[in-house]
Formats: structure tokens, C-alpha cells, sequence
């Protein structure tokens, strides 16, 4: 009860001595300062979320990609289509080519033929309105602005301007027919000699004759590459047996043309139609051997 005594007694002499004035200052501004922190209490209280009350929500775990993921990721983007499908025309163009076609008038001479079932081995010998030879292949261009498309026995089609046409080899005046009849009826069966050069002289006339008498084929060894030309009888297997030719013989070369070159091949062939004497080397059995067509 003193010191509540004592303090009223200083509050008394404050306001005695005339300092009323600044005591109510002091006490407005506390009032101010109270109420200021009141009212930030209670705004922070509003704005502010409980966080005891909000749920705990657990936050996602990226799960690391290995890179091997991620490539195979990408390569299956293509498969997916996000730009949508474009409409393809799947249907293949193929181009017919005639076997038969209207003769050429181009001044070109068909002089001989290597007939292939295989494309790049088929070679053809053709002069042009000068009389120079040349080997072509399929493909090749010729004189006249025409292109080589097909190669068969007795002739070759062009592509001239967008069409086709036929370049024959020259036939002699006498049928072939009938020239076939004389070399059976003429030569003696005892004589293989009148025989073989009937077979020549065919020859000479028409090279045509060459499918009658055999029939080649590309021969290769192992590894792919060519080596000559495996032959098997045509329409008269007697008269490839008197050649001296067996079933299966891989020839190499002619006139020692090597026939593993494509380029020799249609030259082997016109070798056979002149007056030379023939020498074959061939493969047969695993074995070389050498055969002279003194007789052709």
C-alpha cells in the first residue's frame, strides 16, 4: 500500500508542477502503439491459412529415365503418327516391253547376238549406218537416239521417242527351214565332218541357229564372280555330242577371248559364223580342256 501510495503522490506532483500536458502525450501514444499491434494480430490471424488444419499432400518423386529408355522412347515417336498419315501411293509402276514390235528404220545392222536369261550377261553387236561395230549392253545407248531394252536370239528391240521397235538379224534370201532339211538330208551319218561343217554353214546364214545347236547360261564360281558360260544341247543333242561338247561344260573362252569379260561374249559368238578355226577352252569335271572346232 505504500509504494501505491507513493506513486500517487508522484502522479500529484507531476500534475502540480504543470507537466500535465506532455503525461496525456505519452499516454495517447501508447494507446496508438497498443492498438496498432492488435490490429496486425489480427490481420496476420485472418490472411494466414492454419497450416495444422491443411492436408499434407505429399509431393511428386521424379523417377530418373535411363538414357536407354529415352532412345528407345524416341525411336518409337516415328510410329506414332503425331502429325497424322500421310497417304502413300503404294502401287509399283512396271514397264512393259514388247517382244514383238514394229521393225526399225533405222540404218543400223544387227551382226550378232549373246542371248542371256540373265540381263547383265546378254550382249548384242551393231553397226551403225557407217558400217562400224559396236558391242552393246541392255541399257546402252545407240546411234539414232534410240536405247537398247531387249536382247533376244534372233533379234533386239529399241526405245526410240518413247516407243519400240525391232532390229532383226539379218536372214539369207533361203529359208532357214529349208536350209535346215539339206545339212540333215546331205551328210552322211558316218561322216562327222560334212556334218559339222553343214552346222557351220547354218551358222554362216543364220546365227539363229546357234539356240538349236546349244543353249548357255552365266556360269559363276563361289564367290559370285563370273567365269564363262555353262552349256547344255538345243533342239539336236547329236549334233552338240559331235562337237565334242558334253552337258555341263562351263566354256571360258573362244579364240582366247575370255568369256569372264561380258564384252567378249557376242564377239565369241560372231567368231563362230566366220571362216576362223574355233578353239574352245572349257572346264569340265573340275578339269580344263581345249577343243578345236577344225570341223566348223
Amino acid at each position: 500500500m505504500s509504494t501505491f501510495a507513493l506513486r500517487q503522490s508522484d502522479l500529484l506532483r507531476a500534475l502540480q508542477a504543470g507537466n500535465i500536458k506532455y503525461l496525456i502525450l505519452g499516454i495517447n501514444l501508447l494507446l496508438v502503439i497498443w492498438i496498432a499491434s492488435q490490429l496486425a494480430t489480427l490481420t496476420w490471424g485472418l490472411l494466414s491459412p492454419d497450416d495444422t488444419n491443411a492436408p499434407t499432400v505429399a509431393a511428386p518423386r521424379s523417377t530418373p529415365v535411363k538414357p536407354d529408355a529415352d532412345r528407345r522412347l524416341i525411336g518409337q515417336l516415328p510410329g506414332w503418327h503425331l502429325m497424322g498419315v500421310a497417304t502413300q501411293n503404294t502401287a509399283t509402276t512396271t514397264v512393259d516391253i514388247p517382244a514383238n514390235a514394229p521393225d526399225t528404220r533405222l540404218q543400223l545392222t544387227l551382226r550378232g547376238v549373246l542371248a542371256s536369261d540373265e540381263p547383265d550377261g546378254a550382249r548384242a553387236i551393231i553397226a551403225d549406218p557407217k558400217g562400224k561395230d559396236e558391242q552393246y549392253s541392255i541399257g546402252d545407248a545407240l546411234p539414232g537416239n534410240a536405247e537398247l531394252s531387249e536382247i533376244y536370239p534372233d533379234r533386239v528391240i529399241l526405245k526410240r521417242s518413247g516407243r519400240y521397235e525391232t532390229l532383226r538379224l539379218p536372214v539369207n534370201s533361203r529359208p532357214a527351214a529349208s536350209l535346215t532339211r539339206r545339212s540333215r538330208s546331205a551328210p552322211v551319218a558316218g561322216n562327222p565332218q560334212a556334218r559339222l561343217a553343214a552346222v557351220r554353214q547354218q551358222l554362216k546364214q543364220d546365227s539363229r541357229k546357234i539356240d538349236g545347236l546349244l543353249r548357255a547360261a552365266i556360269h559363276k564360281d563361289g564367290t559370285g564372280k563370273m567365269i564363262g558360260y555353262r552349256i547344255s544341247p538345243g533342239r539336236d543333242p547329236a549334233l552338240f555330242a559331235e562337237l565334242g561338247l558334253v552337258d555341263g561344260d562351263v566354256v571360258t573362252q573362244v579364240n582366247n577371248m575370255d568369256l569372264s569379260d561380258p564384252a567378249n561374249s557376242a564377239r565369241a559368238l560372231q567368231t563362230l559364223q566366220s571362216g576362223e578355226s574355233v578353239s574352245v577352252t572349257l572346264v569340265r569335271d573340275g578339269q580344263e580342256q581345249l577343243v578345236t572346232l577344225d570341223g566348223l
